[in-house]
């Protein structure tokens, strides 16, 4: 593959996982919803379509390394915008925006995950109260 090639492939996989984390922040949303809601069947859904969405950005990240790696010319310390930096002016200032639109796509995402996460935990230590009681109300003196 061509070092023209490497960088069309590069910046195409961008702009797809920029389309699938706006997808993924929705899917997040749902989720979020879905546990507000204790709506297991919409829980189960959106984690099934989550975790296609995240296998299919997690693939083109292993491609997007290759290609680094390839570009730069070793295997280790690879970084995007070091690859960027080899681009001419004019592409290379639409290819940053391009990354720093991705990496704050993925900074909300990972922001809204972890809300979610938080919420889930909850309402499982508050089910798990429910149930089971409260943990350690008899301490042993």
């Amino acid at each position: 593959m061509s070092r023209e090639a490497r960088f069309r492939q590069l910046l195409g996989d961008m702009r797809l996982d920029l389309a699938d984390y706006q997808q993924l922040e929705q899917l997040l949303e749902q989720q979020f919803k879905g546990a507000l809601g204790h709506d297991a069947a919409t829980l189960a859904e959106t984690g099934e379509r989550i975790v296609t969405l995240v296998g299919r950005l997690d693939g083109r990240r292993l491609v997007r390394r290759e290609l680094a790696a390839q570009l730069l010319g070793r295997p280790r310390r690879l970084s995007v915008e070091e690859v960027l930096a080899q681009l001419p002016a004019a592409p290379r200032q639409a290819s940053e925006s391009l990354w720093a639109t991705l990496c704050g796509r993925v900074t909300h995402c990972k922001t809204l995950n972890e809300r979610n996460g938080r919420l889930l935990m909850a309402q499982h230590d508050n089910l798990e109260r429910v149930l089971f009681g409260e943990k350690d109300i008899y301490v042993p003196l």
